[in-house]
């Protein structure tokens, strides 16, 4: 069977649509000293691609239309020139969404834990689950008997954000689109409440909420409406802004002066700046998950034709947890 690519068709005018990626045939070519030839068994969807699909770079990269699409994958080594990776290691790293791919193994990690589900690795036992333990411990270091709002409510990190949380003994306030997923927030991931950001009322039902701290996955009209909500001296972890992503969509703040008068804390973060700290996140949410405090939902899509069309229903909310597309054995 040919080997495939997504490939970015075109650069995006507004919304980005399914129409701005093409699969494509694409050579693999041959390994050289140190290479490995890797099948990916699930690659990860995340918000930030789309910055990088918009031209404005990311930890250095962009892409350009004809570029292959980039993204953390989880996958087995086919074939191995290198002296630590063998065929059928599980190994967690970069790479393009392509059905096979050659690459440096000095750039993959080898993982020692084979569990049943690899898709963990890229969800609550990966680095989405670090950058929620991060924000909340090392960031925000919310204390037990604190209030959290935390937007982004049934997203990959925001769920694992508050489940942590609820799990230090804090309340949890989250922030969902549409009256299905603030009741899985609820029912399901144990949150105190959640509230529904397009509910007419949703500005008027944070006020008097004095939460201590909001872990921020969104930005715009959502942190606006937030911000009255905060206690004095609150503490923000500020880890995505999804809703400035395309600069196309623009939200005029009415209340960001209640930083300053509130002298509320804004910390913004990159994981990568806190490795020291990435052995013990993984640590507690080893622990979380094998307790059954700590879980996470997956929208898995199937094949690489369905990634463009997965990535778009992705950014538009209509998926659940953690984004992936699973490719064929």
């Amino acid at each position: 069977m040919a080997d495939t690519v997504v490939r970015l068709a075109r650069r995006p005018a507004g919304a980005i649509m399914p129409e701005d990626f093409v699969l494509a045939p694409v050579d693999v070519g041959p390994l050289a000293e140190g290479d490995v030839l890797v099948r990916p068994a699930f690659i990860s969807l995340d918000p930030y691609l789309s910055i990088q699909v918009y031209g404005r770079p990311v930890r250095g990269v962009a892409f350009a239309p004809g570029q292959a699409m980039l993204s953390r994958m989880v996958g087995r080594v086919v074939e191995s020139r290198h002296a630590s990776l063998r065929e059928g290691d599980l190994v967690l790293g970069m790479g393009p969404w392509q059905s096979r791919f050659v690459v440096a193994g000095s750039a993959l990690e080898r993982l020692e834990i084979q569990l049943d589900r690899p898709e963990l690795h890229l969800s609550v036992l990966g680095s989405s689950g670090i950058t929620g333990w991060l924000g909340l411990h090392r960031i925000a270091r919310i204390q037990p008997g604190e209030t959290l709002i935390v937007s982004g409510a049934t997203g990959t990190i925001g769920s694992i954000v508050g489940q942590l949380a609820k799990r230090h003994g804090c309340r949890v306030i989250g922030i969902a689109g549409g009256p299905q997923k603030c009741a899985h927030a609820r029912e399901k991931l144990g949150f105190d409440t959640c509230l529904d950001h397009r509910d007419p009322a949703f500005a008027e039902r944070l006020r008097g909420t004095e939460a201590q701290v909001y872990f921020e996955n969104v930005g715009g009209a959502v942190l606006d409406a937030v911000l009255p909500g905060l206690a004095e001296h609150a503490r923000i972890a500020l880890c995505g802004m999804v809703a400035h992503y395309d600069t196309a969509r623009e939200h005029r703040f009415h209340n960001l002066h209640l930083l300053l008068e509130k002298a509320i804390d804004v910390k913004p973060y990159r994981v990568s700046e806190h490795a020291g700290h990435h052995a013990a996140a993984m640590a507690d949410l080893a622990a979380g998950v094998s307790a059954g405090d700590v879980m996470c939902d997956h929208t898995i899509s199937r094949g690489l034709d369905s990634a463009g069309s997965a990535f778009v229903s992705m950014l538009a909310g209509k998926s659940l947890g953690k984004s992936l597309v699973k490719l064929d054995e």
